[in-house]
């Protein structure tokens, strides 16, 4: 299993993000999708455009390794519905996900199609 990088989109100041079915990275349902934040974990919020008719379930991958200090509670899964449009994904907290190179990793299971969304928010 590869790797591939999922683009994350910044929010500004002055702006919101525009989101249109199909943007984002392309999910690639053999390979561990890795998204580098652009800023704390807890302000990235990752949507997901499944494309499929079916559902599929997604994992974020825990670390066990420093600065993840919570990694021993283990890997959170949620099922993305079948062809629904967006499916925002719960906030996930560093502590427990942030691998020790700064990423975030996610898996999918076979036969998944879409996208990936990740929006690093603006502080207020």
């Amino acid at each position: 299993m590869s790797d591939t990088a999922v683009t994350t989109v910044k929010q500004t100041a002055t702006t919101g993000v525009d989101i249109s079915a199909g943007q984002g990275t392309a999910i690639v349902a053999a390979n561990t999708m890795v998204v580098t934040p652009a800023g704390p974990m807890e302000e990235l919020a990752l949507l997901f455009f499944n494309t499929d008719g079916a559902p599929h379930v997604v994992t974020f991958k825990a670390s066990l390794d420093p600065p993840a200090d919570a990694g021993t509670v283990g890997d959170q899964s949620i099922t993305l519905a079948a062809t629904t449009g967006a499916q925002l994904a719960p906030v996930l907290e560093s502590a427990r996900f942030m691998q020790h190179n700064g990423t975030l990793r996610i898996t999918v299971d076979a036969g998944t199609t879409g996208f990936i969304l990740p929006i690093q928010m603006k502080r207020i």
